[in-house]
């Protein structure tokens, strides 16, 4: 059995002139107006981008949250981002309160426990505050990443090019067990 993609005159052929059969192609279908669908898979899409992880910053820090259940809390920060941080504290957090960050170096900025998750007695929690932080205000004073101090350019920078550094000099006098001296 063969098939035959000829033209012909009957009356099932499609109006491009062209025969359906196998192997042949339909016409190209003109774009359709986009529909509801389609602006629900925009949004989603602009919300995932939304939710994707915002490069952080690896800290180590104490700092206090003002709960209104709780009070003063204190929690060890470990990382933060432009628009929030990660932690653990003791207190029980839950999703969706409302915290005060008590900032060192400005007013107190709100923020929205966005997840929790319970670690060993104690609850790891990530923030999302409502301005956005600038996570080098949160480097420690010396730290060599902010203020580009690095302790081979300035601790050990040699006097001249024969120097030796008083701790790695061989020891001249030492004392010796044994031995006394009359």
């Amino acid at each position: 059995m063969s098939r035959v993609f000829a033209r012909s005159a009957s009356p099932h052929q499609p109006p491009h002139g062209r025969a359906l059969g196998f192997g042949a192609s339909t016409p190209p279908a003109a774009p359709s107006p986009p529909g509801p669908d389609d602006r629900q898979t925009e949004d989603s899409a602009q919300q995932q981008a939304r939710n994707q992880a915002e490069p952080r910053s690896s800290r180590l820090m104490r700092l206090r949250l003002d709960h209104p259940r709780f009070g003063l809390i204190d929690a060890n920060i470990r990382n933060v981002s432009t628009h929030g941080m990660g932690g653990i504290t003791d207190a029980k957090l839950s999703a969706g309160d409302t915290v005060q960050l008590c900032l060192h170096d400005r007013a107190s900025v709100s923020a929205e426990v966005r997840w929790t998750r319970q670690e060993r007695n104690r609850t790891a929690f990530g923030l999302r505050s409502e301005e956005p932080l600038d996570p080098a205000s949160f480097a420690a004073k010396n730290d060599s990443a902010t203020n580009a101090r690095n302790w081979d350019d300035t601790v050990l920078k040699p006097l001249d090019e024969h120097h030796v550094y008083t701790r790695f000099r061989p020891v001249i006098a030492a004392k010796r067990p044994g031995f006394r001296r009359v």
